[in-house]
């Protein structure tokens, strides 16, 4: 029975802050398992329009100002951050070259180091490319399947352009249920080896029964994840199974830190205590609503609800600080039967476990 979770030790996948930006919902793809509209929970809209350049430059000031409140109460190994900038598709957004600029900008005036990261397709222009990656540390490039030809070809130069350019990049391959596309997917895979490219598999988190894995793709997700094919029953979701940390992270359950695992054979932690908080912020720029992460979404009230929005940002960095500075450091209650992005945050059944965890984390007299 696993009690509790939390990151494994390695110093070259360190659990950092991560503040995942949604920039721009507009899309260059319309993938079969991406809902086009935001409110059946759809990474892309195709109607919507590029948030004003003004807006998105302002919204770096809170990002930065939110996240160094949190800085301040982490361990020194902890003092790190990544701004992970996606969408949509970001690069696609008009402006992205003045904004990315404007992230390296605005960051000088703060002591915790800055990893800008974006998640991105890769389908633009090789040239428009090659004019955005002096402004990224590390490429997070998704591959899928539902692309044209030409797309790929596309996807294939850019992925190559990165690489060359000294960048840290790993492909995501969007593993999807359609089990026609999977040899697109294991050829893929293959070119990436060859090349010398970093991939991660990425299980499809869909809870239609309709879309689950046969039972050839669960064999070959067993294999990954070094599971028991047993433990991957066909006519279930794998998400309901377990998942692995989204970037491939270690993890430990139990304080077992000696036994590092890729894979967590459970996603239900409702009623636990969790530090998604201290790892996660989540903003859509599209219509503002500012959560702890983007797929838990909860909120200190128990409700799968915004902590806040950016037309009022002064709001949230206040009750931020003052949580913070408060007697107890702050954690979150699940209220979800689901854990997707966030698994990997330090979490626990009991409440005094929790709190022993983040004593590694966390530089606080109240400790």
């Amino acid at each position: 029975m696993i009690n509790s979770i939390e990151p494994a030790i390695d110093p070259n996948n360190r659990i950092d802050f991560l503040i995942d930006w949604e920039l721009t919902l507009k899309c260059n793809l319309d993938c079969s398992y991406c809902p086009d509209s935001p409110e059946m929970g759809g990474g892309h809209w195709t109607l919507a329009n590029h948030p004003d350049k003004q807006e998105c430059i302002n919204t770096i000031n809170f990002l930065y100002d939110y996240t160094d409140l949190y800085m301040q109460t982490k361990q020194r190994f902890s003092r790190r951050a990544v701004l992970n900038v996606y969408g949509g598709e970001s690069l696609l957004h008009p402006d992205i070259v003045e904004i990315l600029h404007a992230t390296r900008e605005k960051h000088s005036g703060y002591d915790w180091p800055l990893t800008i990261s974006t998640t991105t397709n890769a389908i633009i222009g090789v040239k428009r490319m090659k004019e955005i990656i002096p402004y990224i540390d590390e490429f997070t490039v998704s591959y899928h399947t539902d692309s044209l030809p030409k797309q790929r070809e596309i996807f294939r130069k850019n992925v190559l352009e990165i690489k060359n350019s000294n960048k840290r990049i790993k492909v995501v391959m969007l593993m999807t249920n359609d089990y026609s596309k999977w040899d697109d997917l294991l050829e893929m895979i293959e070119w990436c080896k060859r090349n010398n490219v970093r991939w991660v598999p990425r299980q499809l988190d869909n809870a239609d029964p309709a879309k689950v894995y046969n039972l050839q793709q669960l064999a070959w997700f067993a294999e990954q994840y070094d599971q028991p094919l047993e433990s991957f029953e066909a006519g279930e979701g794998l998400t309901d199974k377990g998942r692995p940390c989204c970037g491939g992270r270690g993890m430990c359950t139990n304080g077992d830190l000696k036994t590092k695992q890729t894979f967590i054979p459970q996603t239900n932690f409702k009623d636990w205590y969790c530090s998604v908080n201290h790892f996660f912020v989540f903003v859509k720029q599209n219509d503002g609503r500012i959560f702890s992460n983007k797929d838990c979404r909860m909120n200190f009230n128990g409700k799968v609800e915004p902590i806040g929005n950016l037309n009022n940002v002064e709001t949230l960095l206040a009750e931020t600080r003052d949580r913070l500075s408060g007697s107890e450091i702050p954690l979150m209650k699940c209220a979800k039967t689901r854990c997707v992005c966030g698994i990997c945050a330090p979490k626990a059944m009991a409440l005094d476990t929790a709190k022993q965890i983040m004593k590694k984390h966390t530089v606080n007299t109240l400790w």
